[in-house]
């Protein structure tokens, strides 16, 4: 119930962000995003994770999630992504969480440190490639 709770409260603030002449929009949303997260507690980890993906491309990465006793990463993509998922799993294989709405906003919350792999799933983009960003946040 907590992992809800807080990927709930997360979503609005993302939907908030709009871009100003000249700058680039994940940086706009990166700085929103971690303003929200501190407003609830959680700290940026320092890791983030950039990419390019076309529709129905995936790629895998892995993150070590430490110093916290919640982890939350959240991922946003530019004006040309319309849809965007996020799947963890563990060094095991296990599924740990998982964003799979139908939005660019993916956000997963994990209750343990450890390493985990995230798959980002570009369902849908506009163009040839979508810009995307992850970043992890703990408390």
């Amino acid at each position: 119930m907590r992992k809800l709770l807080v990927a709930a409260a997360l979503a609005p603030a993302f939907l908030l962000v709009a871009a100003a002449p000249g700058d680039d929009i994940l940086d706009q949303i990166a700085t929103k995003v971690t303003d929200f997260y501190a407003s609830k507690g959680l700290s940026p980890t320092g890791w983030v994770n950039n990419g390019a993906l076309g529709s129905g491309e995936e790629k895998r990465v892995s993150v070590t999630l430490k110093g916290g006793e919640v982890f939350s990463v959240a991922g946003f993509c530019d004006k040309q992504c319309a849809d965007m998922n996020l799947h963890v799993t563990s060094s095991d294989g296990t599924n740990v969480a998982e964003d799979v709405k139908d939005d660019d906003l993916p956000i997963v919350v994990v209750e343990q440190p450890g390493t985990y792999t995230l798959t980002v799933t570009m369902v849908s983009c506009k163009t040839s490639k979508c810009n995307y960003r992850l970043l992890a946040f703990a408390k």
